[in-house]
């Protein structure tokens, strides 16, 4: 059995087009879909999401980077062979333009346990500058604690792993901090499960699927896109990028 199992923060529900035009087909890639949904997401869209057929939780706290473990742990609970982890909004954009690339990716969790879905150059580029550039740097960081011979992406928040690797995840990571993503494969590499990758096209940019509104005013995707490397964002993905790789090289 495989789980395909999802982050959701959408307090004005700006997912649900999407979602009403996809979900038949998401739900029939796998053998169940979770949705890990934060406190703010609006609530009849969660009951909508239920009466779909999604396993749908509601978190009591809206922290990020603990919603990853929550997610998994809730995935786990069903007992399933292999799980799925990608956001919600991600799978829907992935199930709206690559359906049949999202229906296969789970079949690259089984050859080591533990998957990593990689945007590669053309997908990074649709996305806004701000996360783009900040991102390159840590990924390389990461990419050299893990003796890689290229720049991998271990920040996409695609991953998948087999029932002992969740299993793994749940005992010893705590995602408490962003700092996770930079210690979580290494970690996973020194206990038996070294990364399978594979680059996906469907993890192109997501974010205007959900702020169809904010891209009307922008005048388009791109210039919507454009707006969101504010000095602001800068500065927030810029601490990020710091955080992802701090236990690496912030050790005495």
């Amino acid at each position: 059995m495989t789980i395909l199992t999802c982050g959701l923060h959408d307090p004005k529900a700006g997912l649900q087009w999407l979602s009403d035009k996809h979900s038949k087909k998401l739900l029939s890639m796998f053998d169940q879909v979770v949705v890990s949904a934060s406190s703010l997401t609006d609530k009849p869209y969660l009951q909508r999401l239920s009466d779909q057929g999604y396993i749908v939780h509601r978190r009591k706290k809206n922290n990020i980077t603990t919603s990853y473990l929550e997610a998994i742990k809730q995935a786990y609970a069903l007992n399933p062979d292999t799980i799925l982890y990608c956001d919600f909004d991600r799978a829907m954009h992935w199930v709206h333009t690559q359906a049949k690339e999202l229906s296969c990716v789970a079949k690259h969790i089984e050859p080591t346990g533990y998957f990593i879905g990689m945007r590669g150059p053309k997908e990074y580029a649709t996305h806004h500058d701000a996360l783009r550039y900040t991102e390159e740097l840590p990924n390389a960081i990461i990419s050299d604690f893990m003796g890689e011979s290229s720049r991998k992406d271990y920040l996409s928040g695609c991953y998948g792993f087999s029932h002992a690797a969740a299993e793994f995840i749940i005992k010893n990571l705590s995602f408490k901090s962003w700092a996770t993503f930079g210690e979580w494969p290494l970690i996973m590499k020194k206990n038996g499960y070294p990364p399978t990758y594979a680059v996906c096209k469907g993890l192109a940019w997501e974010n205007a699927n959900q702020h169809q509104e904010e891209v009307k005013r922008a005048g388009s995707v791109n210039a919507y896109r454009e707006q969101l490397s504010t000095p602001a964002e800068w500065k927030r993905r810029s601490e990020m990028a710091l955080e992802f790789v701090s236990s690496l090289i912030l050790k005495p």
